[in-house]
C-alpha cells in the first residue's frame, strides 16, 4: 500500500506536466502555422471544422487541409483562453488565432489513446 501510495505521489504530478506540454506543443504549433508540426498531434481520424467545412480526414488528409488554411490564413497569434476535461479523461482546449484575414475561435478536443494525448477534433471558426 505504501509503495503504491509512493507511486501515485510520484507520478500524478509528471502526468499534470506532460499533458500541459501537449497543449503548449500544439499550441506553438498553431502560432507558428506549422501544420506538420500539429499533425504529430492528430488522431489518426480526425474530425475537423475550418470556418463552415466540416469533414473527417485521416491523419494525413487532415495535415493537409490546415495546411492550405494556415497557407490562407497565416497565424500571427495564438492563445488557449480556457482548458477543461470530462469524466471520460478526454480534455478540451478553446482559443483564439489572429491571422492575416482576420480572428478565428479554436476548438480541440484531445483525447487518451494508449497513455498518449491525440487530437480528435479540431475546429477553426471565424470570430465575431
Amino acid at each position: 500500500m505504501k509503495k503504491l501510495l509512493l507511486f501515485i505521489l510520484f507520478i500524478v504530478p509528471f502526468s499534470l506536466v506532460w499533458a500541459q506540454d501537449v497543449v503548449q506543443e500544439v499550441s506553438n504549433a498553431i502560432k507558428a502555422g506549422n501544420a506538420k508540426q500539429l499533425a504529430t498531434y492528430f488522431h489518426p481520424s480526425v474530425d475537423l471544422t475550418i470556418r463552415q467545412n466540416e469533414g473527417t480526414y485521416s491523419k494525413a488528409q487532415a495535415e493537409q487541409v490546415v495546411q492550405n488554411f494556415f497557407s490562407s490564413n497565416k497565424p500571427t497569434s495564438y492563445k488557449s483562453n480556457h482548458t477543461g476535461s470530462s469524466t471520460d479523461g478526454s480534455r478540451y482546449v478553446i482559443g483564439r488565432m489572429e491571422s492575416s484575414t482576420g480572428s478565428f475561435r479554436v476548438y480541440m478536443l484531445l483525447k487518451n489513446i494508449s497513455g498518449k494525448e491525440l487530437i480528435q477534433t479540431l475546429r477553426f471558426e471565424v470570430s465575431e
